[in-house]
């Protein structure tokens, strides 16, 4: 954004976004788990009151789509549903835990409510949790569950990245590189990876005795 362009947004009064509005008395209903009418009451109280108190500033790089946010919506059901099985599988199989991992992701968000509405829903999802974050650098420290092959671990970066730039699309109106950002290795990921490593010769050393 150019000065020109700062100097007149920083004028324009804070915004009041009603699907934003909407947004929050979604998570709201969602949170409390059923649809009642006491629900919906104090959900809209708690909206109007977040919306009032905390109104979107004028140079903020959001910027609501709706169908942006029907389609993140919608992806991020069915990646909960998937998530879901996956874990309950490693839960009730007969073989021991897999390796976990903790990985480095960079975001690409512009905006902190994009950045705090990603988190949320990344660690909502199964199999993976947000552990750390620096808002300098952008980057997203994530305990996944499952890091058994690195295929495994490009699955979880793929859904973390979709999540990301579906929230971009949804709450800032622009389109990312659909390609995967390239997670940067922890010195807890390589420890682990070691560790099941070392598991692995062990194992195989028995097995050849």
């Amino acid at each position: 954004m150019s000065k020109a362009r700062a100097r007149v947004a920083a004028k324009r009064p804070p915004r009041i976004s009603i699907l934003l509005f909407l947004f929050t008395l979604i998570i709201w209903v969602m949170l409390w788990g059923e649809v009642t009418f006491p629900n919906v009451l104090s959900g809209i109280l708690v909206a109007t009151l977040l919306n009032l108190a905390m109104p979107i500033p004028p140079n903020s790089a959001l910027d609501i789509n709706f169908g942006g946010m029907v389609r993140l919506f919608g992806s991020w059901t069915i990646d909960f549903v998937k998530a879901s099985i996956s874990v309950s599988w490693l839960a009730i199989r007969r073989a021991d835990p897999p390796p976990t991992a903790i990985i480095k992701v960079p975001m690409r968000t512009n905006d902190d409510i994009s950045l705090t509405t990603a988190m949320a829903l990344i660690n909502l999802q199964p199999g993976g949790i947000i552990v750390d974050i620096d808002k300098r650098e952008k980057t997203l420290t994530m305990h996944i569950l499952d890091a058994s092959s690195t295929s495994k671990v490009a699955e979880q970066i793929n859904q973390l990245t979709r999540i990301e730039r579906r929230v971009i699309r949804a709450f800032e109106n622009r389109d990312v590189n659909e390609q995967p950002t390239k997670s940067v290795p922890s010195d807890n990921q390589v420890s682990s990876d070691k560790s099941s490593d070392k598991s692995s010769e062990k194992s195989s050393e028995r097995s050849s005795r």
